[in-house]
């Protein structure tokens, strides 16, 4: 909560004008951000529940945050080309560019191999990304500023926050899940 009150003093500090709804809109992405830190912590307790050494859980919490926020949205793109096959060939569409004129397409070239399988790929990024916690909270805090108020383009508040109400269910099933590992692994042991 601090964080967003040295945000606002910041914004107010530059010059920005801020109403109301910037205002809500920047609180609900505030909460946005703490369960999405409180998903990494859940995650620690868990390795710390299930692991004998706090040191090894120390580490592989720190290596599984730097994982999924670095390396598997990479992996993730890569291993979408791979299961959606090779890229199809598409023959070139040709444009003429007339100076002072908009550039037009000569020949309409529609490739519905390029269709099918940039949607093939799509769908197994949308698959594979439903285990990153960092996916989700940059749908949700996309949602939550969705819009363009300078092209009068802004979504309602309630009509954004419905966009991102499946990556907010993530977030918190991803949240909860190792709390309750971590709950149950912790009454069942033995305390000594």
């Amino acid at each position: 909560m601090t964080g967003y009150i040295f945000s606002i003093a910041y914004l107010l500090l530059l010059g920005v004008p801020l109403d109301g709804a910037s205002l809500i809109r920047a609180l609900i992405a505030a909460v946005f951000t703490l369960i999405y830190m409180m998903t990494f912590l859940s995650m620690g307790i868990m390795l710390s529940t299930i692991l004998k050494k706090p040191e090894t859980a120390m580490l592989l919490a720190i290596a599984l945050a730097i994982f999924l926020t670095l390396i598997y949205p990479i992996t993730v793109n890569i291993a979408a080309d791979k299961i959606a096959g090779e890229e199809p060939y598409c023959p070139p569409q040709h444009y003429e560019i007339v100076p002072g004129q908009p550039i037009q397409r000569v020949s309409h070239n529609p490739c519905p191999a390029m269709d099918e399988w940039l949607n093939k790929r799509h769908l197994w990024q949308k698959r594979l990304f439903l285990l990153d916690p960092t996916h989700h909270y940059g749908q949700l805090i996309i949602s939550a500023f969705a819009g363009d108020e300078a092209a009068q383009d802004y979504l309602p508040l309630g009509e954004s926050l419905s966009t991102g109400f499946n990556s907010f269910a993530m977030l918190l099933v991803e949240l909860l899940l190792p709390f309750t590992i971590a709950y149950t692994r912790f009454m069942t042991s033995d305390l000594r």
